[in-house]
């Protein structure tokens, strides 16, 4: 049984919303439900790690302040962990205060929503990190292919390569004492070539 591969592009973007109050969540979860974005909603940060291991979302939306562990330390922890490091994560916040904005910048959040938000504004920032996120994601794809890629040419090239350094070695002694073996070895290592540069 063979899997269907379902490019990025394809499938809804998924959006983990973390706020400790449910009205907040059903609110924005339902702008991004009709926007066409999947919501996975948490209401702690504790249910936000839940929810990480259960599917790894495309960007996280993270309220800055809750009662148990706030934005901040969330996020730092999310950015501490290799498997969801390279999740976008965008806080929402009531805060105007500059030195809040620049805490959550130092913990680990690409963007920021001041509540009460815009809808136009919320869906813009989201779209535009889910796009960066796939942008990212699929250049890594390529590049981790472009890797392999490179080691299958080398493992092919190593034989003609080879045998081209080895003929090489033999040609000279053959050019003085056995012409006809010398002609033999420079034909060997014109089909070499030949095969090197076909790859």
């Amino acid at each position: 049984m063979s899997l269907i591969h379902v490019p990025m592009e394809a499938r809804r973007a998924l959006i983990l919303v973390v706020d400790d109050q449910l009205p907040n969540v059903q609110l924005v979860g339902s702008l991004l439900s009709g926007a066409g974005f999947d919501v996975m909603p948490a209401l702690s940060g504790e249910q936000a790690f839940a929810r990480l291991q259960a599917k790894l979302p495309d960007l996280v939306l993270m309220d800055m302040m809750m009662p148990d562990r706030d934005g901040f330390a969330v996020t730092e922890e999310i950015r501490a962990n290799p498997r969801y490091a390279a999740i976008p994560i965008i806080f929402l916040t009531a805060a105007h205060d500059r030195d809040l904005l620049v805490r959550a910048f130092a913990a680990g959040a690409v963007d920021y929503v001041t509540k009460p938000f815009v809808a136009d504004e919320l869906l813009a920032r989201v779209r535009t990190h889910v796009e960066l996120k796939r942008t990212r994601d699929h250049l890594h794809l390529v590049a981790g292919e472009c890797g392999s890629l490179t080691q299958i040419v080398a493992h092919d090239l190593k034989s003609p390569l080879s045998n081209i350094q080895f003929s090489a070695q033999l040609l000279v002694p053959a050019l003085r004492r056995d012409p006809e073996r010398a002609t033999a070895l420079i034909e060997s290592i014109g089909e070499s070539a030949e095969l090197a540069l076909r790859f």
